[in-house]
C-alpha cells in the first residue's frame, strides 16, 4: 500500500534545493549527487519480484506531485509487475482518511492477502455485545465514547500519519479542541480497532 510516496528524485517536477527533503535524505544537492539519487530512487531495484501494490494519490499535492505514483506504477506495470493506482481529483497531501479510500484499501488486502481465509472480526473477545461508538461525529471537539469496557488507551493521527495524543480514556471523552477542524483517525492498540474522527 502506497499513498503520496516520493518514488523518482529525477522526475519532471524535483525539489533541487540544498534544504529540500530529496537533497537532505541523500545527504547533498540531488543534482549533484546522481549516482546517490539513483540509490535513493525506489525505482531502481524493481526487478519483477515486488509483491502487489496500490498506489494512492491526489492530484493537487503540492508536496509530492502525482506523477512521482505515476512513475511507480508505470515502472512495476512495465516489470509485469501487480499494481493499480488511484487518482483522486482535487485531493492534497495526506488526505487520505475517508471512507472511500478505506474501501479500496480494504478491497485491496482481502483481494490479495486473504487467499479464501476468513477473517476474524477485530476486536470480538475484548467488545462481544457491543461496538465503541463516537458521538457527535462530526463534532467540534469534545467527543463522547459509548461501550468502552473501563479505562481504554486511544492514539489520534493525522491523516499524514502522525500521532497527536495517546492517553488512557477514563471519563468516556475525548478532548482535542487543541486541534485543527479535519480528518483523524483514532486507534484503540490493544484491540486494533479502528474509527474515523472528524472535526470541523
Amino acid at each position: 500500500m502506497d499513498g503520496d510516496e516520493p518514488s523518482s528524485c529525477t522526475s519532471a517536477i524535483v525539489h533541487d534545493s540544498d534544504n529540500s527533503g530529496e537533497s537532505l535524505l541523500i545527504g547533498c544537492r540531488i543534482s549533484n549527487c546522481p549516482e546517490l539519487v539513483r540509490k535513493a530512487d525506489p525505482i531502481t531495484y524493481i526487478n519483477g519480484n515486488e509483491p502487489p501494490f496500490s498506489i494512492h494519490h491526489g492530484d493537487a499535492d503540492c508536496l509530492i506531485p502525482p506523477n512521482q505514483s505515476i512513475l511507480l506504477h508505470n515502472a512495476l506495470n512495465i516489470s509485469g509487475g501487480d499494481t493499480e493506482l488511484f487518482l483522486y481529483e482535487g485531493w492534497g497531501h495526506g488526505d487520505f482518511i475517508n471512507l472511500k479510500v478505506l474501501k479500496a484499501m480494504r478491497n485491496f488486502f482481502d483481494n490479495k492477502l486473504r487467499n479464501g481465509c476468513e477473517i476474524l472480526s477485530i476486536g470480538t473477545k475484548e467488545y462481544p455485545d457491543k461496538e465503541i461508538s463516537i458521538y457527535p461525529n462530526p463534532g467540534i471537539g469534545i467527543y463522547f465514547l459509548k461501550n468502552l469496557p473501563g479505562s481504554t488507551r486511544v492514539r489520534l493521527y493525522s491523516s499524514d500519519g502522525r500521532m497527536l495524543i495517546e492517553k488512557v480514556i477514563i471519563d468516556n471523552t475525548l478532548d482535542i479542541n487543541e486541534l485543527e477542524p479535519g480528518t483523524y483517525l483514532i486507534v484503540f492498540p490493544e484491540t486494533g480497532l479502528r474509527k474515523i474522527l472528524v472535526k470541523t
